[in-house]
């Protein structure tokens, strides 16, 4: 067996980064992938010390891309992969919006659209979930442009802003937007007892839980609720119990072999003051937000927050009587005609717009017809990704193949 050199592309989309590859690229055989990615990131090992991984779930992400030239929906078709961190897996129950805005930029330059200036439209469709998102890339002389002033909070540096749109996002992974048919619910989770949740699916399962129940505030950074192993103990008992009153699972101790990623869990607080994470800047204010948020990612406090934990998080405040409405008062309502919801995460606020559809659904909730959102993203690096022969060993050796 020779070494396996695979080309591969490196690009950051929003606050994530990960490895972009071609299917015609990869083995026939898909039972191959996991380990070539495994070894492309470094894992398992808390450092990914011999790959290209940070040791963070921002940064162990893959993305296996195709053209659809025939296809009148879509441009593009993609499957996402989480890369786990400390085992020998990879999940593909989850998305990932920042990954998808890099892939606009990917299309373009790979001529899988037709350039057209100044706005190109990118459609991407993901073979996780079924559904298509739509991006604005901006284009110059013909390729996606490589200048621009647009920032994000969470990422260094300005860059082209691009234009991501989930249409009828919801229902990704449950089909429903309410998976249980009600905006709250109680969750008998043991260690803890009765919590008040709400369960939403929109881009991608959440739980929604009030941070002080795990006696947490805003003020608590990534860095601080990760060294917490009781408090994040609980965290994943309510997760898991999310899971099996959104029917993901049976029983409460399948969620995580289900999905380490979702339901993701999120701590909401109201508009609150704090200082940004790893920033000297000053902190923000409340007036600078309509609600607080700390995501948990593979069982570690997110440093920003996900695109599509953004959607589900507008969805979820859209919707009168969830958490999500109450602790922001309603302000995701008001904006739903124009304007931004803006979230408050550890390093900063991300601004949404959520448009409303037409009627209700079975359970008298409203329909979501669109959230959208700007993200930057960036070419990192092309080459080849190289696998050793007692890399591919090892590796399969732990996942029992």
């Amino acid at each position: 067996m020779t070494t396996l050199r695979i080309p591969c592309t490196l690009m950051r989309g929003g606050t994530s980064r990960g490895l972009v590859f071609r299917r015609e690229h990869l083995p026939a055989r898909r039972a191959e992938w996991d380990a070539i990615f495994l070894a492309a990131l470094g894992s398992p090992d808390p450092r990914q010390l011999d790959g290209v991984g940070a040791g963070d779930s921002h940064t162990s992400k893959v993305a296996i891309v195709n053209p659809c030239p025939d296809d009148g929906e879509a441009d593009m078709e993609f499957l996402f992969g989480e890369v786990a961190i400390t085992e020998a897996r990879v999940d593909y129950a989850a998305n990932s919006g920042n990954i998808i805005a890099a892939l606009g930029l990917y299309a373009v330059d790979q001529g899988w659209v037709e350039p057209v200036e100044p706005e190109t439209r990118v459609r991407v469709r993901s073979l996780n979930n079924g559904k298509i998102v739509e991006l604005l890339v901006p284009v110059a002389d013909g390729r996606a442009a490589e200048d621009g002033d647009f920032t994000i909070d969470g990422v260094p540096g300005p860059g082209p802003r691009i234009e991501m749109v989930f249409p009828n996002p919801e229902g990704t992974t449950t089909g429903k937007l309410l998976p249980t048919g009600q905006p709250i619910t109680r969750l008998d989770v043991p260690g803890i007892g009765e919590l008040e949740v709400s369960l939403v699916d929109s881009g991608n399962p959440i739980v929604c839980v009030k941070g002080e129940d795990f006696d947490l505030t805003a003020e608590t950074m990534p860095n601080h609720l990760n060294a917490e192993w009781n408090t994040r103990a609980k965290i994943q008992a309510m997760r898991s119990a999310a899971s099996v009153a959104m029917g993901l699972v049976e029983h409460p101790g399948e969620a995580w072999e289900y999905s380490p990623m979702i339901p993701y869990p999120v701590l909401l607080f109201p508009p609150s003051s704090y200082s940004r994470f790893n920033h000297d800047g000053p902190p923000l204010e409340p007036d600078e937000m309509d609600i607080c948020a700390r995501v948990i990612s593979l069982d570690m406090a997110h440093k920003a927050i996900n695109v599509t934990v953004t959607v589900a998080l507008t969805s979820a405040a859209m919707i009168p009587g969830t958490l999500a409405h109450r602790l922001s008062g309603g302000r995701a309502v008001e904006v739903s005609g124009g304007g931004e919801f803006r979230i408050g995460h550890p390093s900063g606020v991300v601004r949404a717009r959520g448009r409303y559809g037409e009627g209700t659904d079975a359970e008298g909730a409203p329909r979501i017809a669109s959230v959208g959102l700007g993200r930057t993203a960036r070419r990192i690096m092309d080459g080849e990704v190289l696998i050793q022969p007692h890399k591919l060993r090892w590796l399969k050796q732990l996942m029992g193949r």
